[in-house]
């Protein structure tokens, strides 16, 4: 039976090997505090579990799941990993991070950085767009009616058949984007990260999971460039296609914030202070960012190797995001 290493037990390590015991996997788990402060999981999952340092966790899975914070991918050990499969199921949150100027500009993304410091290794990105609440409960087996998908990208066709096949066996479909460069499509704030798997409500994504099927995830993969229309007082809605983000405003998570002063484009999570009195009100949260300042008009721009967030000049405007169900603008705020 193919054992799985785990570099990283937390919310998504531990559920990934609740998931891979119960599909008959040996799991060897890890994490950076050290084997015995894993005696409680090792416990509850049974004999098909033991706890290991990293390095051994790497040599023994013929499968090995990376689940650490970004900020650590460079303390994963590399050798032991040479010529083998590599899940990363990584986000980017600067906050918890720090920042990485080269994914601010989104000139590369979380796995292939992992991938440069692997290089023997086949990374395949998974795992990462959805709640540890839905991954542990929306796993069906094959065939059922109420099956969801889950989006996977690498740069190796052989890897992502054996990262399909692991999913496979342990309840859910694999839908593949493509190279490992594809995989912004379904990063942290687009349309196919995590909301798309959460029943609406308050307190999403946390509380109950909704299917997702092959059909709908390719659909808000497709969202990812999401446009925005701007009306400044007195002239026309100006459509707004992928852009550069520029500018004092942002929407995210369905309000405006204003950031901080900063003379270059941020990323979707750099330097924001105190809400703004402009908002829009937005159920599920607007898939991308846009950012908006001046008097009348709309630019867009490009930045290699994809187009990144629509861009979008505010005044006395009121912004809509089009096609996005329940977009509404909110009466108190713009």
């Amino acid at each position: 039976m193919t054992a799985i290493g785990l570099i990283g037990s937390g919310n998504i390590g531990s559920t990934v090997a609740r998931l891979a015991v119960a599909a008959g996997y040996d799991v060897v788990l890890s994490n950076s505090r050290g084997p015995e402060t894993l005696g409680d999981l090792v416990a509850e999952l049974g004999p098909h579990a033991r706890a290991a340092t990293a390095a051994e966790a790497a040599e023994a899975g013929d499968l090995v799941v990376v689940t650490v914070p970004l900020k650590n991918y460079r303390e994963v050990p590399v050798e032991p990993l040479r010529g083998k499969v590599v899940i990363d199921t990584n986000n980017y949150y600067p906050d918890r991070d720090g920042h990485f100027p080269e994914l601010d500009d989104e000139s590369t993304t979380t796995s292939e950085l992992l991938q440069a410091h692997l290089p023997e290794s086949r990374v395949v990105k998974a795992f990462n767009s959805i709640y540890v609440d839905q991954l542990g409960v929306l796993q069906r087996p094959a065939g059922d009616p109420e099956r969801s998908v889950l989006p996977i990208a690498g740069d190796d066709a052989a890897a992502k058949q054996t990262v399909t096949e692991f999913l496979d066996s342990i309840g859910y479909d694999a839908h593949d984007v493509g190279p490992l460069a594809e995989g912004w499509r379904f990063q942290r704030d687009t349309a196919a990260y995590v909301m798309i798997y959460a029943v609406p409500g308050p307190d999403a994504p946390n509380g109950p999971g909704r299917q997702v099927t092959r059909e709908q995830l390719v659909e808000e993969l497709a969202r990812r460039s999401a446009t925005a229309t701007c009306e400044p007082a007195g002239h026309p809605g100006t459509h707004v296609g992928p852009g550069l983000q520029t500018g004092p405003y942002v929407v995210e998570q369905g309000g405006w914030r204003r950031r901080e002063s900063n003379p270059r484009p941020a990323t979707h999570h750099q330097g924001f202070s105190e809400r703004s009195p402009l908002c829009l009100c937005s159920t599920p949260p607007i898939p991308r960012t846009s950012r908006c300042d001046g008097p009348s008009h709309c630019l867009v721009s490009r930045t290699y190797p994809r187009p990144v967030r629509a861009v979008s000049h505010l005044a006395d405007a009121r912004i809509r995001i089009d096609d996005e169900p329940g977009l509404t603008d909110s009466p108190s705020c713009c």
